[in-house]
């Protein structure tokens, strides 16, 4: 499922919370804790180069991304690559109905309302 570009970072970057909110989820479909994973790439610089270009003459150039774009295509289309590679995705181990607009629902909320929801769990 395609995410807004305002998309809370807890997801990516808290992945204790993240682990809470998997198994409360799985929980709600009826799986066990650690059977149902949330994956959101959400590393903007994931596609960043820095990368080390042997010349003819056997000296070593250090890329970064503004040197790389003479050399390669990539940096070009990096940024598209990226929104078109973030996508939220449900794995689950077992069978399982996940119903996209609830996980949706609760990737969309602030940190610190997902916190409180999933600390009130029993």
């Amino acid at each position: 499922t395609e995410l807004p570009a305002d998309t809370p970072s807890w997801p990516s970057d808290d992945p204790d919370l993240l682990e809470r909110v998997e198994d409360r989820l799985a929980r709600d479909v009826g799986l066990a804790p650690g059977e149902l994973f949330l994956d959101f790439p959400a590393k903007a610089a994931m596609l960043a180069l820095d990368l080390p270009l042997v010349q003819r003459d056997g000296t070593v150039t250090h890329l970064g991304a503004a040197e790389a774009a003479a050399y390669l295509g990539l940096p070009r289309v990096a940024a598209e690559l990226y929104r078109s590679a973030q996508r939220l995705r449900v794995f689950v181990l077992g069978e399982a109905r996940v119903e996209a607009k609830r996980v949706v629902e609760l990737v969309m909320m602030p940190r610190e309302a997902v916190r409180a929801l999933v600390s009130g769990e029993g």
